[in-house]
């Protein structure tokens, strides 16, 4: 087995081979986010073997394959810039429509005049 099944399936494999590099890099990226998600939203980490789950993005359309899930998940992919990408897996069918980049000195500055609302 190659290195890289570990991270996406031979099927994925053989659909990054159809685009050209550029769109090969973004397909690729996307998957990982859309795994990344995944394994966060069930809580159980690398302890799930990547080569268990796989997807496929046609279009706007998220397609999720896995060996052990039973339960629905559903997904979103977000373009946050040219370089950055998000997904959010959840158990429920409705996402926000948009995201926003929050500073991390506005996040902190907010959380603690939170506290000090409370004290």
């Amino acid at each position: 087995m190659k290195k890289d099944a570990f991270l996406i399936s031979e099927k994925r494999q053989q659909d990054l081979k159809k685009v050209s590099h550029q769109e090969q890099q973004s397909y690729f990226f996307d998957l990982w986010c859309l795994k990344e998600s995944y394994i966060k939203m069930v809580g159980k980490g690398l302890s799930i073997p990547l080569d268990s789950f796989t997807f496929r993005c046609i279009d706007q359309q998220i397609l999720f394959y896995s060996d052990h899930e039973n339960s629905p998940a559903y997904f979103k992919k977000y373009e946050l810039g040219p370089d950055y990408k998000m997904a959010v897996c959840q158990r429920n069918s409705t996402f926000t429509n948009s995201v926003y980049n929050i500073p991390l000195q506005t996040l902190s500055d907010e959380m603690l005049n939170k506290k000090n609302r409370t004290e």
